[in-house]
């Protein structure tokens, strides 16, 4: 809406994760993208954890990096 290219994340972005694999096909490119910029850092212990339930506080973190970068 703002007009931005963000361009498009890949599974390269995803790499860096024990469980990228997991990340489901059709979400693969924004998962990507949100690592590529640094809104999704995963846990510490190197996974997304893509097949748990999102926190409020992690999508607060989220959402709060989108609407100020």
């Amino acid at each position: 809406a703002a007009g931005w290219n963000l361009g498009n994340g890949s599974s390269v972005d995803l790499s860096r994760f024990v469980d990228s694999r997991e990340v489901a096909s059709y979400a693969r490119d924004a998962v990507g993208t949100l690592v590529r910029l640094g809104a999704v850092n995963g846990d510490n212990r190197g996974r997304l954890n893509p097949r748990s339930d999102i926190t409020r506080a992690e999508i607060a973190v989220i959402l709060h990096f989108v609407m100020t970068m």
